[in-house]
């Protein structure tokens, strides 16, 4: 009975789709920054949709923070991050993005890549997390 009931919980939290490599940072990434009031440092996030496989829209991105006292809060801010295409909620949870040594790395460390079943054409993104929002260029 455990056996059966640990594979269904296993089964129902999968990731529905699998990370699909990576990419080279370039100059239409979407960056952004935060920080805290109570710890010094600073998260950074480098991200854009991509063209994958059959046309899908994948997700790439990647950050790196100043501070190792602040790892906690930005695995809070990707863990809980939403993606919106065109209005609606693609993907959840960006912990699969790659993390740089440091900020000034972000350029030169590729971005992991994720699927998604995005509408196409993607006429706007964006990435939510508590109150703050990066949002994608316009093409």
């Amino acid at each position: 009975m455990f056996r059966k009931t640990a594979l269904i919980l296993a089964l129902l939290t999968a990731p529905a789709m699998a990370q699909v490599g990576s990419i080279a940072v370039d100059d239409d990434f979407v960056r952004g920054s935060t920080g805290w009031q109570n710890t010094p440092g600073t998260f950074e996030l480098a991200w854009k949709p991509a063209s994958g496989p059959g046309g899908a829209v994948m997700i790439c991105g990647v950050w790196a923070i100043d501070n190792d006292a602040v790892i906690k809060g930005a695995h809070d801010i990707l863990g809980e991050a939403r993606v919106v295409i065109n209005d609606i909620v693609v993907l959840e949870n960006l912990l699969f993005f790659s993390r740089a040594g440091t900020r000034a790395a972000i350029d030169s460390t590729p971005a992991n890549c994720m699927p998604t079943a995005a509408p196409t054409p993607v006429r706007n993104a964006r990435i939510l997390f508590g109150d703050g929002t990066f949002r994608a260029k316009r093409r």
